[in-house]
This record gives C-alpha cells, structure tokens and sequence, in this order.
C-alpha cells in the first residue's frame, strides 16, 4: 500500500533536508523517535546502503527497527527503509525548491508486508501509518518556522 502527501515549508532547501537527514534533528518531529545509531560508519557524502536502528517509544513501551538509508541526493532527496517485523516500510522524502527561501517537501510512503500471512496486517497499518507521517511533516513545518 501506498500514499503520499506534501507540504509546503517556508525555509530554504538545505535547511529542510537538514532537517529530514539529522537523526538529533528527527527527534525533535518524528513521533516517538529516541535514538538514532548508526550500524556502519556514517558517510555524509554518500550514505546509502548504510544501516541504521531506531528506538521508538510510546509511553513505557519501547521498541526498535532496523533500517537502511535507501536514497540520498543532498539536498533534494532523502530515502529510507525500515524493517517493523512482518512488514518494511520505504519513506521517501523529495525537497523541490520554490524560491530562495521556501520549498515543497513530497513524502511518498509504501508499506510492503514481507509474507502473505503479513497482508492484513499491512492493511490495518496503513491508516495510522500514514496519519503519523502527517502529524510529523506538520510538526517538521513548525518546528522549522518558529
């Protein structure tokens, strides 16, 4: 399944990608993220291919995925896979510069189940799924422009 969505910001370019590729940065708009570490030596210049883990949390709960960056074109593309059980989620975020100082950021997510057993539990992620990656762009516009 997949969806997409954009969302104007009122920030230049770099600042924006900043923004998406910046794991400390992420904490501050991605909706429970903890922790970003890094699996393999981080490469600013090319990192894709490169693995990653994240710790969510919801509460008391906690959880981590297994990631892969997927994309990486600086400063108008960057790519990711994450691994969440039976099913991989592939977020790609595209900047496209509006003027010197505003963009549009395009989010295109598919959710994938990994076996046929998993599909409908790629079905009932779908809608939180994408509701959360809305919830978070807004909040990324927010943080930015204040």
């Amino acid at each position: 399944m997949r969806f997409t969505y954009q969302i104007q910001l009122n920030v230049a370019i770099k600042e924006a990608f900043d923004w998406l590729v910046d794991p400390q940065k992420q904490q501050q708009w991605k909706t429970g993220l903890k922790e970003t570490k890094w699996l393999e030596l981080y490469n600013p210049e090319n990192p894709v291919g490169i693995r990653f883990t994240q710790t969510y949390r919801n509460g008391k709960t906690e959880w981590e995925l297994d990631g892969e960056v997927v994309e990486y074109y600086q400063p108008h593309v960057y790519g990711l896979r994450l691994n969440n059980g039976p099913l991989i989620e592939e977020t790609i975020y595209r900047l496209e510069p509006l003027t010197t100082q505003s963009c549009r950021l395009h989010l295109n997510c598919a959710v994938h189940s990994r076996t046929v057993i998993a599909k409908p539990k790629e079905f009932l992620t779908f809608l939180p799924t994408r509701t959360n990656h809305i919830k978070q762009l807004r909040c990324l516009k927010q943080r930015l422009e204040t």
